[in-house]
């Protein structure tokens, strides 16, 4: 009849429990330094100074308008639409309301 004591005791439990954990600890490890040289090769220049990144974004302005992205959609021809030259300045009428800007222009003429 077998020992199941004398069975058990000979199984490597540092081994069969230890071994899966140090593995994970490992590739843990392995992670967090591919990490770290993915940002020294991108976050960084040759001189180890911080490369900055700036974004610029259209944001829209109090209130919001959907499908009105201040954009002119329309302007009134004034004198015929002759005797104009490349560079006159264009004039447009001062808006009113919360977040307004006033429009600003040149003619190109074509």
């Amino acid at each position: 009849m077998p020992n199941l004591g004398n069975e058990i005791s000979s199984l490597d439990f540092k081994n069969i429990i230890g071994g899966p954990l140090i593995a994970v600890v490992e590739a843990q490890a392995q992670a967090a330094l591919s990490t770290v040289n993915y940002i020294k090769s991108v976050g960084f220049d040759a001189d180890g100074k911080v490369v900055n990144v700036s974004f610029n974004y259209p944001k829209e302005v109090y209130p919001y308008r959907p499908g009105n992205k201040g954009e002119l959609t329309a302007v009134a021809i004034t004198n015929g639409g002759v005797g104009y030259a490349d560079a006159t300045s264009v004039s447009f009428p001062t808006p009113t309301g919360a977040g307004a800007r006033v429009a600003t222009g040149t003619v190109m003429v074509s």
